[in-house]
């Protein structure tokens, strides 16, 4: 199944298709072809934290950005009020055979996302497959955060996390009253932790519609700050997960476990 740009000529018409991955044991990862989050229960991590219940938002989104030379382009999308966040300009494609890919290109530079669940286990894994051009790049990831039920929603006061930066490549978040921790971790550059920083009042279309609360906030821990040299292909794998042990940091192997139990 592939989709183009005919398909996203505005914002309403990207967000009218959507995709979902399960894990098994009630946990789940979903959004909309243009990776704008229409509903409350959208998320690249919504873990079952007492499977098959009891499900949780860990992981809303990643945000991407890149810059060449002097230049920044956001390649995500959103709205809040007032406002439409427009990255998916620069995609040229999303196939789902058999999981959900999103192609993006940005002058003479290509960017494929994959996302994949780890069957049986609450952790989601996001690879970039990045081929540079005539110029050095760099690419921040932004990771959209909360922990809540996937039926509620959240704002700034909910949601605080005591945070650990383990080294460059992993920051672990202990929501506050709970024992569990949420680890992000990317495998090229380093985390860089920004401080009271948070995305304020996504919008939820389909929730907007339905007539019900559809703005909510989520926290941002910080980002992976990656630099990629001219003319360089490069995969790079940011891994979510709400288990105690990271098992597999291997983003390609993630994926071509996943392709090969479907």
């Amino acid at each position: 199944m592939r989709y183009g740009k005919s398909n996203w000529r505005t914002f309403e018409q990207g967000i009218q298709k959507e995709w979902l991955l399960t894990n098994g044991i009630g946990g789940f990862s979903n959004s909309t072809i243009i990776g704008a989050n229409t509903r409350r229960y959208h998320g690249l991590l919504v873990a079952s934290l007492k499977p098959p219940v009891s499900r949780h938002l860990i992981l809303s989104k990643i945000d991407e950005s890149i810059t060449i030379g002097e230049e920044t382009f956001n390649l995500f999308s959103y709205e809040v009020p007032g406002f439409i966040m427009k990255g998916y300009n620069y995609m040229e494609a999303f196939e789902r055979e058999p999981l959900p890919k999103f192609i993006y290109r940005v002058g003479e530079v290509y960017i494929e996302k994959t996302v994949s669940m780890v069957y049986g286990e609450n952790t989601v894994a996001v690879v970039y497959h990045v081929r540079s051009g005539q110029e050095r790049i760099n690419i921040k990831l932004t990771p959209l955060v909360n922990f809540r039920d996937y039926h509620h929603s959240s704002k700034k006061e909910h949601l605080s996390f005591e945070r650990t930066v383990m080294g460059e490549d992993l920051v672990k978040l202990k929501p506050k009253y709970y024992d569990i921790d949420i680890s992000l971790f990317c495998n090229e550059g380093g985390f860089k932790a920004m401080d009271y920083s948070w995305f304020y009042n996504m919008d939820y279309a389909i929730e907007r519609e339905r007539g019900i609360a559809s703005t909510e906030d989520h926290y941002i821990p910080g980002y992976f700050d990656i630099d990629i040299e001219p003319n360089q292909e490069k995969y790079i794998t940011v891994i979510a997960t709400v288990e105690k042990e990271l098992k597999l940091k291997d983003g390609l192997t993630i994926i071509n476990n996943e392709i090969n139990d479907t």
